[in-house]
């Protein structure tokens, strides 16, 4: 029976079950403009309190600061008036006088010579030194204002912050003039700038100490860098930015108070901008339980109808998607479903089919090709161009097996191609012929890619890498030689009408064989070719093997060793470069510099080190031994 006459079965229409998805997608609009109105108002009430919030924070900073500029100011005033007239006697009084007017603790002066004026009529013990004072040598090693951490005074037993003003005469100094500044009057202003009870703000100094802010419930050591604001803070002193905004659990704006080094640290806590709106939160809650509730009963009807064979094509298409093709499920309705679950079988049972074909052939020739014989396409025939080709064989393996049973040294090979074949593919490649020993490998066909010459290069650094861990595995000691080459061959498939091969052939194949030959001369594990050189990017670290000819061909090729940058310490690049420049010494005919660098260099030189020095010593270039075997 035809797909025509079977859809004939098939007649009930489920046009009229579409109505209930309708009713899904009408719910599931309003759900979507309901979650977007709410994001959408809570975005922008966040927006109005985070600016409101840096507006704020910048205007108390601004407010500090000039607060400090004006006591600052005063200080320097005095100063440049004891500067004019060192030798006038700076009185008490006048100290009292502006303790009153400025509303300080204190206004004092402690003079080079050990002297001491204090306006507040504090008398200092005998032994009391003001040159041994934080405030004085701090403000003496600055040579410029000074404004202290907070400290307990010893006259008051307030918390006070000192401004300290050196004072100079002609370069000479005088002393230092100090004012004392209660935390209470700075907790004044910090306190003002709040947005309401649930935020809070403090005064921090530029080494992380506690100033100002919270209640002044912080104690005189407290720091900053001992809380959970410590890499904010940080950050924001390493900036040197006037202005630093965080967004983590709360939102935090950190303003500097430029005069003092001092910052301003603000905290707004997610429940300030989710506090108002929590009705609309259970609003939203109640309308989404309703929808919910209505769609659910919605989809309990629908999913009796169509969830139960859609199910089942979703877990067989998954299972076909797996690789298990043997799939057949129960046509249980004379609808548009059970016509689509007969169609589903029918491509189960195509797919199995050739999957059949693809796995058998597949072990003989390349997926892609297979797949094209699948749709019917003709193959015969080749075409021209551009590849990367690698050659990989097994160094010493007629010796490795001779003492071996043949059935040892068979499981052993297809282990090894089985890790190498896993990494050719995983680079897009795909080994076109297994050679005893060893295989060809081609990259670029019959599917193009963008750098071929990368893919082959990063696969053989990486079967370089996996030999290691097989050898460990197999505890055997497994030599390779790989061989890689860039330019045009022919592909396709080669030989008879009955019988073909798809391959590569041509002088770009003989070549990549002939470099792969020259592994074993140079004792190098991996050789690549000029023109494969030339086709990769600068994340590379190539050594300069030689300038050779080869077995068949009039002109000689320069192979390389290749390295990934980042595989190799300094000191082996360094190494590289070093010899690099003894090989275009030697080649461009320059003995004596070659000989030189591999002398001064090298104390046990590698091998093709130690053939341009036997080359030279004989006088001959470029010249590859009979026994090289190329």
């Amino acid at each position: 029976m035809s797909n025509n006459d079977n859809q004939q079965l098939f007649t009930k229409k489920i046009r009229n079950k579409y109505l209930l998805w309708v009713l899904m997608i009408t719910f599931t609009i309003f759900i979507i403009l309901g979650t977007g109105v709410f994001f959408f108002t809570y975005d922008l009430f966040l927006q109005e309190m985070t600016e409101k919030s840096e507006a704020k924070v910048e205007l108390a900073a601004t407010k500090v600061d000039k607060w400090l500029e004006s006591k600052l100011s005063f200080l320097q005033i005095i100063g440049a008036t004891i500067s004019e007239n060192p030798d006038a006697v700076v009185s008490e009084s006048l100290i009292k006088e502006v303790m009153k007017k400025y509303d300080a603790l204190s206004i004092y002066m402690g003079f080079s010579n050990g002297a001491f004026v204090d306006g507040s009529g504090w008398t200092p013990p005998e032994t009391y030194d003001p040159r041994q004072k934080d405030w004085y040598l701090q403000a003496v090693l600055s040579k410029s204002p000074i404004f202290t951490s907070p400290y307990r005074d010893e006259a008051s037993s307030k918390i006070v912050v000192t401004i300290a003003y050196p004072v100079y005469d002609q370069g000479g100094l005088i002393g230092v003039l100090a004012m004392d500044i209660v935390i209470e009057n700075i907790d004044s202003i910090v306190n003002n700038f709040t947005l309401n009870e649930l935020n809070n703000v403090h005064l921090v100094a530029g080494n992380g100490g506690f100033i100002a802010g919270e209640n002044n419930q912080r104690e005189i050591k407290a720091n900053i860098k001992d809380t959970t604001d410590r890499e904010v803070f940080l950050q924001a002193v390493n900036s040197k930015k006037n202005m630093n905004v965080f967004n983590r659990d709360d939102y935090i704006v950190i303003a500097r108070v430029s005069i003092a080094d001092w910052y301003l640290v603000f905290h707004l806590p997610p429940s300030v901008i989710l506090h108002p709106l929590h009705k609309l939160i259970g609003f939203f809650i109640v309308g989404l339980v309703v929808t919910l509730v209505v769609l659910g009963l919605a989809l309990i009807l629908i999913s009796s109808v169509l969830a139960k064979p859609i199910l089942q094509l979703v877990v067989g298409a998954k299972n076909i998607s797996a690789g298990q093709y043997d799939q057949y499920m129960e046509i249980e309705s004379r609808d548009e479903l059970g016509y689509l679950t007969y169609s589903f079988n029918e491509m189960a049972r195509g797919l199995k089919e050739r999957e059949v074909i693809r796995s058998a052939f597949g072990k003989y020739i390349p997926h892609e090709i297979v797949t094209e014989l699948l749709l019917g396409n003709k193959l015969l025939g080749g075409d021209k161009k551009e590849i990367t080709i690698l050659f990989c064989d097994i160094r010493g393996f007629t010796s490795l097996s001779e003492n071996k049973d043949p059935s040892l040294v068979v499981v052993y090979l297809n282990s090894f191609f089985t890790n190498m074949e896993t990494i050719i593919t995983e680079h897009h490649g795909h080994i076109n012929k297994y050679l005893g020993d060893g295989f060809l490998a081609l990259f670029g066909a019959p599917e193009p890619l963008q750098n071929s010459a990368k893919q082959a290069v990063d696969a053989a650094h990486k079967i370089l890498l996996r030999l290691e861990e097989f050898n460990q595995e197999h505890m055997s000691q497994t030599k390779i030689g790989i061989g890689i080459h860039t330019g045009e061959a022919l592909i396709g498939n080669i030989g008879s009408e009955n019988r073909t091969e798809y391959t590569a052939i041509g002088d770009a194949v003989n070549l990549t064989s002939r470099i792969e030959s020259l592994c074993k001369y140079y004792d190098e594990s991996l050789l690549v070719s000029e023109q494969t050189v030339a086709k990769l990017e600068p994340d590379y670290v190539y050594r300069i093997i030689d300038n050779t000819l080869v077995k068949g061909r009039e002109t000689s090729v320069v192979i390389y060793r290749t390295y990934g940058l980042h595989d190799l310490s300094v000191q082996k690049k360094t190494e590289i470069e070093i010899a690099n420049q003894a090989v275009q010494a030697y080649l461009a005919g320059d003995f004596h510099s070659a000989l030189t660098l591999i002398n001064d260099h090298f104390k046990q030189p590698p091998v093709y080190l130690s053939l341009i020095i036997e080359n030279i010593s004989n006088s001959v270039m470029n010249v590859v031994p009979v026994d090289a075997n190329v």
